[in-house]
């Protein structure tokens, strides 16, 4: 692999308001596991539910094909393996990737590759730099329960 150079990634969550997004580095001799691992974290999630990331011009999937790893709905095609994919092997001339996690709720994140940076050792490989707003607690309903479960927070009368 060539010397890995640094991605500054803008992570924002899709359909929901207001917006909820992160900013880091990361080092591009990630694995797209450690970057699902960024995330996580950054994000505020709780890693309970399956995920993948997904490249379009040509789609390109990146996940896991473990029988146990995601629901086999018979129409989907093979994922390149997380845990080896690194996020240079794909991510040249890339500006933009999304990252699906829980298949129920539908969190679709938009990941933008806002900088491509020089590598420097003593960086952290990842680092949350900026974000606003808190993430929507897990297994609310997605984007469509999230707004119902916080009009419910609110209002004293609802049961």
């Amino acid at each position: 692999m060539a010397n890995p150079v640094r991605l500054q990634l803008k992570i924002t969550l899709e359909h929901v308001e207001p917006a909820v997004w992160r900013r880091v580095v990361v080092s591009d001799s990630l694995t797209f596991l450690q970057l699902h691992d960024v995330i996580q974290r950054a994000m505020g999630w709780e890693d309970c539910h399956m995920h993948e990331f997904e490249l379009a011009g040509p789609r390109i999937r990146i996940g896991t094909d473990e029988p146990d790893g995601f629901m086999d709905f018979g129409d989907r095609e093979p994922c390149l393996p997380e845990h080896q994919t690194r996020l240079a092997d794909v991510l040249a001339g890339k500006r933009k990737l999304r990252y699906w996690y829980d298949f129920g709720d539908d969190w679709w994140h938009t990941i933008a590759i806002e900088k491509r940076l020089p590598a420097d050792s003593a960086a952290a490989p990842a680092e949350l730099i900026a974000g606003e707003n808190a993430c929507p607690p897990e297994d609310c309903g997605g984007p469509w329960g999230y707004p119902e479960m916080m009009a419910a927070a609110v209002d004293p009368a609802h049961p």
